[in-house]
């Protein structure tokens, strides 16, 4: 959806509201980590997700020495089906050093087929993704951190605005995601097909309010 086809933020925010939503058919092509069971991560995800004092990582060749210990026999201290409440595996130093590795060959991935690998809305809350998305266009801005903390907020909303108004392809990841874009004056904003944040459950439409807005 073009910034000229925005939506006013007033009345109701209709969830299967379709119009001025274009169908662009492309398919956007990215790196990710495959993690399994567990899914296909992008890299903000991964870093996140497996950062040091979150969920961090273990890997599964050390869960696979434990269950082969087990068959035979052995007393590894981890009989999940006996212990599931008390006794489960946590993240390792392995898993840790693992971890660089992955980053690292995902960095490479990124600068060899020219794509930021930001998020893709299989981890968990949408938040997650809103907040790595304007991590990222934080980044493009200011570069630093340093440079982050001196700039104004009418400034960097305005930058922010620029980006997603020129790369058409940034605003169509962020939109088929399910993250609606709200504009600085918080008058109007953007959407895709799917919505998933505000979180549809029984109702089909809210009403758009200053606090629902802020929520």
């Amino acid at each position: 959806m073009p910034l000229k086809y925005a939506k006013k933020a007033e009345g109701k925010f209709v969830f299967d509201d379709m119009k001025g939503i274009l169908e662009t058919d492309n398919v956007y092509k990215s790196v990710y980590v495959d993690t399994g069971e567990n899914g296909l991560f992008s890299r903000g995800e991964f870093e996140a997700i497996t950062a040091l004092n979150q969920m961090e990582i273990i890997t599964p060749e050390e869960i696979a020495e434990y269950l082969v210990y087990e068959v035979r026999g052995g007393q590894s201290g981890y009989e999940v089906i006996q212990g599931l409440d008390s006794t489960v595996l946590g993240p390792s130093y392995r898993g840790g050093v693992m971890r660089g590795v992955a980053l690292d060959t995902i960095k490479q991935l990124e600068k060899d087929n020219n794509c930021s690998s930001v998020a893709f809305e299989m981890l968990g809350p949408p938040r997650l993704s809103k907040l790595l998305y304007e991590g990222y266009l934080i980044k493009q801005i200011a570069g630093s951190m340093n440079k982050f903390l001196k700039m104004k907020p009418n400034e960097l909303s305005q930058k922010a605005v620029a980006i997603i108004d020129n790369d058409k392809e940034l605003r169509s990841q962020m939109l088929s995601i399910g993250l609606v874009i709200l504009f600085p004056d918080g008058t109007k904003y953007l959407r895709g097909k799917e919505v998933k944040i505000p979180v549809q459950r029984a109702e089909t439409e809210l009403p758009i309010t200053p606090a629902n807005i802020d929520k």
